[in-house]
């Protein structure tokens, strides 16, 4: 209830009031919050709290009941708060809402040597000359001379990692660091002073230098120069119709009418009649490695080769005259007439059913 003082003059009226403090007496029942207003008062809750039913108590708000409280993965109600938290591999970003897929090599991963993702999984391994114990994680030290792996030509010595090699007094080891060689015999390399004499390649053994060319040079009989190798001249070569050497190997060729086929060694035969820049006026006869132009019956070709020239009335009797008098075997195709057979006329005979007459024999 709300107590208000006030004053009263002579006709009882009044001249002021003053507002009671209900927060000042035991917080105004507010079992949060107790905010004084004039001629009233109400009680508030803490962030993360709200009123009970009577209006003064305060109970907790669950902030992971409204979607996820806004954590990507899991929300962790507490009282009058909550806070994200992440799966195993993930960790929480700085907005503490979402979650970050974690490196599984951070940190290491407990590896001794070297951590390293194999299908997303945190894997060890060793530098080398150590391999990996049986906990997975920490590396031991290979011992290359106990198990063979050192190949010393004398003696063997372990160190943590590696290995090296020894020789017997009387021996220094070679530039492989494995083999043993008699002081007196490796005094020098043999190859360091103007590669040993070799034109090409030059290799060094307790005997001298050994002398080796590159692919398509062979040594010269002084075993020192390196001299060509023609592939062309010797028959080594797969070239069916041209070959053109070159220093250190050779290359195909093809005559005109042909082209390098893609093994790079035979010539296949071009159809010049397939090619359209190539125009014979009437018909167009392929041939290995060329072709001919010829016209129908009628027709004579002309100087270019390529062009029909229609036969006049003289000349297509002159004609008559000079089969009649040279007595030449005629062989006919349907509108085709040749007064002999034409070079490699098998190219075409496939497609042209032939008929021969003699010249006696009557025309219909």
């Amino acid at each position: 209830m709300k107590f208000v003082d006030a004053w009263m003059d002579k006709d009882n009226v009044m001249l002021s009031e003053t507002d009671i403090n209900e927060c000042a007496v035991d917080n105004g029942g507010c079992r949060g919050q107790c905010y004084n207003t004039i001629g009233s008062y109400y009680c508030k809750c803490q962030a993360g709290q709200t009123l009970e039913e009577d209006g003064k108590g305060c109970k907790d708000v669950d902030e992971c009941v409204l979607v996820n409280g806004g954590c990507q993965q899991r929300c962790i109600n507490t009282l009058g708060t909550f806070h994200c938290e992440c799966d195993t591999g993930y960790r929480l970003h700085a907005d503490e809402r979402t979650c970050i897929k974690m490196d599984p090599c951070t940190g290491g991963n407990g590896c001794s040597h070297i951590c390293q993702i194999e299908n997303g999984v945190a894997m060890c391994s060793c530098h080398p000359g150590y391999q990996l114990s049986e906990d997975t994680k920490a590396c031991r030290d290979i011992n290359e001379c106990a198990e063979g792996l050192a190949h010393c030509s004398h003696n063997c010595v372990n160190t943590d990692g590696a290995f090296s090699c020894t020789c017997h007094p009387s021996f220094e080891l070679g530039a492989d660091g494995k083999q043993c060689y008699r002081i007196e015999l490796e005094i020098v390399n043999s190859c360091e002073k103007n590669n040993g004499g070799c034109s090409h390649h030059c290799e060094h053994t307790v005997g001298g230098p050994h002398c080796f060319c590159d692919q398509g040079y062979h040594l010269d009989l002084d075993e020192k120069t390196c001299i060509d190798v023609d592939e062309c001249e010797n028959g080594e070569s797969c070239c069916t119709q041209l070959c053109i050497n070159y220093l250190g190997g050779y290359e195909c060729g093809c005559s005109d009418g042909f082209r390098l086929s893609s093994d790079g060694c035979r010539c296949d035969d071009v159809d010049e009649c397939l090619d359209i820049s190539l125009v014979c006026e009437q018909l167009c006869i392929n041939s290995v490695g060329a072709y001919d132009c010829s016209c129908e019956e009628g027709y004579r070709i002309g100087s270019d080769g390529k062009t029909c020239i229609p036969l006049d009335d003289d000349e297509l009797e002159e004609e008559e005259d000079e089969e009649e008098e040279e007595q030449l075997e005629v062989v006919r195709f349907p509108r085709l007439l040749f007064k002999s057979q034409p070079q490699l006329l098998y190219y075409v005979a496939a497609s042209l059913s032939p008929t021969y007459q003699d010249e006696g024999e009557d025309k219909d």
